[in-house]
This record gives C-alpha cells, sequence and structure tokens, in this order.
C-alpha cells in the first residue's frame, strides 16, 4: 500500500504551474521585468535552477539556491537595493 503525499498548504496567491511552457513563460516574464519577485519551490531534478540560470544569464538578479530563511532573503535584498541607488 502506498502512502499518502500530505497536501502542502501554499501561500494566499500562489500560482502553481503544471508545465514547463508555463514555467518559462513565468521565467521569461521575470527576466523581462514584468514582476520583481519570483519564488521558485518544487521538487529536486525538475530542472527549475538550469531554467532560470539560462534566462537570467546576463540580466542583473539575486540568485539565492536551497533553503533561504526569511531572515537570510531579506538581509540579502536589503544589500542589493542599498548598494544600488
Amino acid at each position: 500500500m502506498g502512502r499518502k503525499r500530505k497536501q502542502s498548504s501554499l501561500p494566499e496567491g500562489a500560482l502553481v504551474v503544471h508545465t514547463y511552457a508555463e514555467f518559462e513563460e513565468y521565467i521569461r516574464l521575470f527576466a523581462k521585468g514584468d514582476f520583481d519577485l519570483l519564488l521558485v519551490i518544487g521538487r529536486p531534478g525538475v530542472s527549475k535552477s538550469q531554467t532560470v540560470k539560462r534566462a537570467l544569464e546576463g540580466i542583473d538578479h539575486l540568485y539565492i539556491e536551497t533553503h533561504a530563511t526569511a531572515l537570510g532573503c531579506t538581509s540579502c535584498s536589503i544589500r542589493i537595493r542599498t548598494s544600488r541607488w
């Protein structure tokens, strides 16, 4: 008998992407500057990192890999923001 996966709760307003084409479109829009923040969360081995890195190559961005805490993300974004202006 297989184990049931526990349903994870999503933050309000979170979008669930079901296809690679849809994922790549969101990455493209982000790279174009249509929105300021993109969080990509998903199971390992589905090419999330490579897709994002390829799309953002040559574009100024902050890329946080693996397990980031809220404090760490806030600290990084403040440092980036204050160093640019």
